[in-house]
């Protein structure tokens, strides 16, 4: 990869640029420095949790060497929402499963079932369990949006949601 006037060129987009110029099937520094590129040293995008992801930003000069340099963003409110939501989604279906169910939907069509004392106790106990998690998953939400706390880790926010009790 190759830097000038910091934009970025591949090999190809180099040779593309100078359709006059033939390059060396490898192309290297001294090749390029006449038309003012510079070879680009890339760097690995840094690990980001998961409201954060990694951007790319300007390269800058270290030490007379061009280096790919990342800054570490925060996902916007809509998107962290998504993100908690989807989260708490996954473990109620999880938690239904474990019982037998296909998914928590699946658990609280239960809570009419007059036929079977058994799945119709557990049909409530789903769905009061799950009424109880969305109320305070929201809650939490509402107040990481207000800036009141810090955003849970998903293992964080799974440990503040209440228990199923069957």
């Amino acid at each position: 990869m190759w830097i000038k006037d910091g934009v970025k060129f591949s090999d190809s987009a180099l040779r593309a640029a100078h359709p006059n110029t033939t390059f060396p099937a490898t192309i290297e520094q001294h090749n390029v420095e006449d038309f003012g590129y510079f070879k680009l040293i890339e760097t690995p995008s840094p690990d980001a949790n998961e409201y954060e992801y990694a951007e790319e930003t300007k390269a800058e000069l270290v030490e007379g060497n061009w280096v790919q340099t990342w800054t570490i963003k925060q996902h916007g409110p809509e998107k962290i929402q998504q993100i908690l939501v989807s989260a708490v989604q996954l473990w109620l279906d999880s938690e239904a499963r474990k019982y037998g169910y296909d998914d928590i939907k699946s658990a609280v069509t239960y809570a009419e079932e007059p036929e079977v004392v058994k799945f119709q106790a557990e049909g409530k106990a789903f769905r009061k369990w799950r009424s109880a998690v969305w109320a305070a998953c929201y809650t939490i939400m509402d107040d990481v949006l207000a800036g009141k706390r810090e955003i849970p880790s998903t293992a964080e926010l799974m440990k503040e949601l209440p228990i199923l009790s069957l």
